[in-house]
């Protein structure tokens, strides 16, 4: 059997509720909150020692995040406005860029092998007046 061991989170980092190894297996992408809706994006090297801050944001949620095939951008499930959507970002750094604009919450970015598509879940919320006989 395969051993497990507890990955040291460097300081400032207190958790991860979600990450992503990058292609080449030499980093790890980690979303962590930080207060009620602030989340940060961190790289942080496999030992645990090393850690760089990418981009903090807000999310309702734990949005989820992953790689690009060829390790240079990270898809990641932020809000902008009242909604959750799916943004970009260089791993060496930069402004973020919004990747949809979708009237539902998008979440739970999966990039395909070859980079050419992502997959997230859509979560649409309706409401509905109706009526039936008394």
């Amino acid at each position: 059997p395969a051993s497990m061991e507890r990955l040291p989170l460097p300081d400032p980092i207190k958790e991860a509720s979600f990450e992503s190894w990058s292609p080449k297996g030499d980093e790890i992408a980690l979303d962590e909150r930080t207060q009620s809706n602030g989340h940060i994006l961190w790289v942080v090297s496999t030992d645990g020692k090393r850690a760089e801050k990418l981009v903090e944001y807000t999310s309702s949620t734990s949005g989820g995040l992953d790689w690009t095939p060829d390790g240079k951008t990270i898809v990641y499930g932020a809000l902008a406005g009242e909604r959750m959507q799916i943004f970009a970002i260089p791993r060496s750094g930069g402004p973020a860029r919004q990747l949809t604009n979708d009237p539902a919450n998008l979440m739970h970015p999966q990039v395909s092998p070859d980079g050419r598509w992502i997959a997230c879940t859509r979560l649409a919320q309706t409401k509905e007046i109706r009526r039936l006989k008394l």
